[in-house]
């Protein structure tokens, strides 16, 4: 059932919230998404012990022109205790977008040849609670010929997961804060061959003669009662002669295709998926990265004093 709007004392054990995007019960689980960008807020009336969250960073953007594969925003699964009376702040990281707002798809200049920007951070936090997920790294570019722009822009950026490499650039790392320290890296580009980005499940996969590398895979949960995949990185654009990666998983975009006329497949929003690469000849933009996700679960126990009209709550 979507949502909007603010929500009533006693529904379903929640005391008031800016209302979650959609809100399931399946049994006696209350499942609340949040999976458009943006903050919200979600104080339980009641205390909710052995709670599943799922928390998942924006993915990157691919790069442009023989582009990196964006990098897969952090996947984050915990257990926690929900206390009653405590408010909760959800944050959704948005995927990624083109470095230039007004940049072409396809025949891009060089004025436009650029990295992508990597995805959103998402949180939950309350309490003792701090749940960090950062968003994937951004997929390198081809050079940038702006006046005022660095002469290249071939390396991909650092994220929960890396962005690959474009044209002989340095992949992506893995960003280290309080809150998250795992990650993986996307993966270099050889010559004309760009690199996957990584992925929450593995690294993206490096260039080779003849070949872009592939994003890094994703990882699966079924929190929402769907085992869906999150968080892979976007596969590399075809250059000079060489084949483009493909996603990591479900979530995340191909790398666009050499000598083809489409930019590089767009991620899913509400998984964290990295987008895909951009393609030469003609010269195409990165695809964008999905918005992130906060998926939260718990148990009402059976009461059904909780529900309203035996409805999930709004």
């Amino acid at each position: 059932m979507k949502t909007s709007g603010l929500i009533v004392a006693g529904m379903l054990g929640v005391a008031w919230a800016a209302a979650a995007n959609e809100v399931k019960l399946i049994g006696a689980d209350e499942i609340r998404i949040y999976d458009q960008p943006g903050t919200y807020e979600f104080v339980p009336a009641a205390t909710f012990e052995g709670a599943r969250i799922l928390v998942v960073g924006g993915g990157g953007c691919g790069g442009t022109t023989i582009g990196g594969g964006g990098g897969g925003g952090a996947v984050v699964t915990q257990t926690v205790d929900l206390v009653g009376g405590t408010t909760y702040t959800i944050t959704v990281g948005s995927g990624g977008q083109r470095k230039y707002p007004d940049e072409p798809l396809v025949s891009v200049n060089q004025r436009y040849w650029s990295t992508g920007l990597s995805g959103g951070y998402s949180s939950l936090s309350g309490g003792d609670l701090a749940v960090v997920a950062p968003g994937g790294g951004g997929g390198g570019g081809c050079t940038d010929g702006s006046a005022t722009a660095p002469s290249s822009d071939k390396a991909g950026l650092e994220g929960g997961n890396g962005g690959g490499g474009s044209q002989g650039g340095a992949a992506g790392g893995v960003v280290a804060t309080e809150a998250w320290s795992s990650g993986h890296p996307g993966g270099v580009s050889v010559g004309y061959a760009s690199g996957g980005g990584g992925g929450a499940g593995g690294d993206g996969v490096a260039g080779s003669n003849g070949q872009s590398g592939n994003g890094g895979p994703g990882v699966y949960c079924d929190i929402t009662g769907e085992n869906l995949e999150y968080g892979a990185g976007g596969g590399g654009g075809g250059g000079n002669s060489q084949q483009n990666g493909v996603a990591g998983g479900p979530s995340a975009g191909d790398g666009a295709v050499m000598s083809g006329k489409d930019p590089g497949q767009s991620g899913l929003d509400g998984r964290g998926g990295g987008g895909g690469g951009g393609s030469y000849n003609p010269a195409t933009a990165g695809g964008v990265g999905g918005c992130g996700t906060v998926v939260i679960r718990y148990c009402l126990g059976g009461d059904d004093s909780l529900m309203v009209d035996g409805s999930p709550s709004a």
